[in-house]
């Protein structure tokens, strides 16, 4: 039997479609994506987050619900922006994917923005923050790394 040839990897920055559906299922798939960031006491932290979703085709955004939350926190030290790395896994043999972003993420302020990213998020994360007492965080991607069926991913600005 031939081994067939891998599909070149998708190089441009630009979320296909599939990413941003995976990415803003969480409580219906069940696969959350993990964040990484620097604390504010200079320390390595993960966090699972529900609200991750595709802002736009190079940007990624979060509702951050505790404004006392640690990634608040080390965003506004260092500026109100921060490196991060967040990570997805699809383990369903029909679906599997494996995404790793990285990027430079900012609290945004902007009414508009704060509203559509809000909006974006899964009711049950609106829910948790009705006051919408929170944040609005932007990550704008540096690369996009992994697979997921029929493509491997190799995104960079």
């Amino acid at each position: 039997m031939a081994q067939q040839t891998p599909p070149p990897p998708l190089t441009e920055m630009k979320l296909t479609d599939e990413i941003k559906g995976a990415l803003g299922d969480p409580f219906g798939s069940g696969n959350f994506a993990i964040i990484s960031y620097v604390d504010d006491g200079g320390q390595p932290n993960l966090s699972f987050r529900g609200s991750i979703h595709a802002h736009s085709d190079n940007q990624l955004a979060l509702w951050a619900r505790n404004p006392e939350g640690g990634l608040l926190k080390a965003l506004k030290q260092n500026g109100g922006k921060g490196k991060v790395g967040i990570i997805y896994r699809n383990p369903n043999p029909d679906a599997r994917a494996m995404l790793t972003f990285k990027g430079t993420a900012h609290i945004e302020d902007d009414d508009a923005t704060r509203e559509k990213v809000y909006g974006d998020i899964p009711t049950q994360e609106q829910n948790s923050d009705r006051d919408k007492k929170g944040s609005a965080v932007i990550i704008d991607l540096d690369s996009v790394d992994g697979m997921y069926p029929g493509a491997r991913v190799a995104m960079r600005k």
